[in-house]
């Protein structure tokens, strides 16, 4: 492996499940990892009627060096950052990101993206940084 981070999309319910493997395997090997999810809009969670619902920030907790769950689609950028450092430093290991569907199908204006991007830059880890 070249201890670099790697990254690993799943859809939720089943294909989170079937990622855990993926993610316990990186704790146990040492490698980087960041995991991110879809997952049942927040405001369906618990009722039991969510698209494959399952309680994936708890399942991911298990197998995880830390656990991110996006509330809005401004926080994207900074989960991933921090998602990619814990993944990268110490010992290395998986970091999980839930992106639950409203957020998922939120949008911005051309504006904010900008903004976003800009946010993204300054708080993205360097490949240096991380090793």
């Amino acid at each position: 492996m070249t201890g670099k981070p790697a990254g690993l999309l799943t859809v939720s319910g089943p294909g989170v499940v079937h990622g855990l493997a993926g993610l316990a395997n990186a704790g146990t090997n040492a490698w980087p990892v960041v995991m991110l999810s879809g997952s049942t809009a927040r405001s369906n969670r618990g009722k039991g009627g969510g698209f494959q619902e399952l309680d994936q920030l708890e399942a991911a907790r298990r197998h995880a060096k830390g656990v991110f769950p996006v509330t809005s689609i401004e926080a994207i950028p900074q989960a991933v950052a921090d998602a990619v450092t814990l993944a990268a430093s110490g010992r290395p290991g998986g970091a999980y990101i839930d992106l639950p569907a409203d957020v998922l199908h939120s949008r911005i204006s051309p504006t904010e993206e900008a903004v976003e991007l800009d946010k993204a830059a300054a708080v993205a880890p360097t490949l240096a940084s991380i090793q």
